[in-house]
């Protein structure tokens, strides 16, 4: 069942909607987002406001329930599963779900009074059992997408480089060291997640840079393999229904958004209720999604397809393909990569139990519940260790589509209170404006 809803339902039906809703809010937002390119640059370099918390704790967090898994084992999952044209679809999907995680931002930061998070502005719909309903899918998800995905794929990246150590250790020790951190509330959380993310992210850049420079020259060849292989349709060649059913798009699309997120919601726990300006928080957004896939899965995409060919796959393929350029060092950038993919992965899990239990405020505020959660959420690390890899993913595919389809729908039904902010932001005569346009001011 969970396969044909992945693969026949959701699969085809995910990238045109994701497609049509990043256009919608495109153009709602008459293309502002295309033509403020420096503004939006500006705007996230701006000393954050006296009322507001801080822009960084906020993005790190966000980016610590993204970066993880789905840039290291994702990508090569997604290239095994659907060739190179797979990498394609996720940058596609990554450009098309830009306006979506900036609308997104700025509703919670403009209606997120509680810490219900996306409920808050999805209400605005009048819909208050679709609140209900993406509350519940989040709770569902942080023990799938945010959980059970990232401590089976840090299992087997550390069983793969340490073969005597049992996968169901790993599982014991993400369960003990998330307890350990989420008792401390969203403060723990995110200075865990302002500290992990920048240094383990810059060691990851340099580390591919240095796989990647050397085998430059190489990189417009794997560039039009990337771009002719999205089209290579399985199903029906040539076809609408083989493009729509094709691995390519299927896989590339929904590891995409499992990399980044855009468009589930869960932007909404990071930045809601923080104060400050909602169309300058929502320019995180587009930082956020920029980083996570058209920065970090490229870097793991090109040093997959410039390694030789592997039946290998997921986290394998992965630290193969960084060990094999550095001959006797490979073993240590093999447990480099096999760490990072593990402690991303811990960043994940801690981020995705704050989701959670922001998620349980919509329903209730009573303690026992987030007591009662916490500990669930550990133990399911211990059953995440020692899962079928496959069945995971599935789970994770299924949980980030039916949010995503929820939230983004009620998001392009609030599309006007996202344009009045963002109108009123980037139209103010100040230096977020254009030169041009205060110019016609000052005379």
């Amino acid at each position: 069942m969970i396969n044909f809803l992945c693969e026949r339902i959701f699969g085809p039906f995910l990238p045109v909607f994701l497609i049509c809703a990043g256009i919608f809010l495109a153009f709602r937002l008459r293309g502002t987002l295309l033509r403020r390119p420096a503004g939006i640059i500006r705007s996230i370099f701006t000393r954050a406001e006296k009322n507001e918390k801080s822009p960084f704790i906020a993005v790190a967090l966000s980016l610590a329930g993204t970066l993880g898994v789905g840039n290291i084992t994702g990508v090569a999952a997604a290239i095994k599963t659907g060739g190179p044209g797979a990498v394609f679809w996720m940058w596609a999907a990554a450009l098309a779900a830009m306006p979506v995680r900036y609308s997104e931002i700025v509703l919670s930061v403009k209606f997120c009074k509680t810490e219900a998070g996306a409920a808050d502005y999805i209400r605005l719909t009048g819909k208050a059992p679709a609140a209900a309903a993406f509350s519940a899918l989040c709770v569902a998800a942080s023990f799938t997408i945010g959980n059970t995905v990232q401590v089976n794929a840090a299992a087997e990246a550390v069983s793969y480089m340490l073969p005597s150590l049992p996968p169901i250790i790993v599982g014991i020790a993400f369960a003990l060291t998330v307890l350990l951190v989420t008792t401390g509330g969203y403060d723990r959380v995110g200075k865990f997640s302002a500290v992990v993310i920048p240094v383990l992210s810059l060691g990851y850049v340099l580390l591919s840079l240095a796989v990647i420079i050397p085998r430059a020259s190489e990189l417009p060849s794997i560039i039009s393999l990337i771009v002719s292989s999205a089209f290579h349709f399985e199903s029906a060649a040539g076809g609408i229904a083989g493009f729509l059913c094709s691995s390519a798009v299927r896989v590339g699309v929904s590891r995409g958004i499992l990399s980044n997120e855009a468009g589930c919601g869960t932007a909404s726990y990071a930045h809601g209720a923080t104060g400050g300006d909602p169309a300058r928080r929502g320019c995180f957004g587009l930082f956020e999604v920029f980083a996570d896939t058209i920065l970090m899965c490229s870097l793991t995409a090109f040093t997959i397809l410039l390694a030789p060919p592997s039946e290998l796959d997921g986290t394998a393929l992965a630290i193969e393909s960084f060990s094999a350029p550095f001959g006797a060092a490979g073993e240590a950038v093999g447990i480099f990569i096999a760490l990072s993919t593990a402690v991303y992965a811990l960043a994940s899990v801690v981020c995705w139990s704050h989701y959670g239990v922001r998620a349980l405020t919509f329903f209730t505020h009573n303690p026992i519940a987030r007591r009662i959660y916490l500990p669930l959420f550990s133990a399911a690390c211990v059953t995440g260790a020692v899962m079928a890899h496959s069945e995971v993913w599935k789970l994770a595919d299924l949980s980030v589509a039916m949010m995503t389809v929820l939230n983004s729908s009620c998001v392009c039904a609030s599309a006007g209170y996202v344009a009045e902010e963002t109108l009123r932001f980037f139209g103010k005569k100040h230096k977020y404006g254009s030169a041009k346009r205060k110019g016609r001011s000052a005379a």
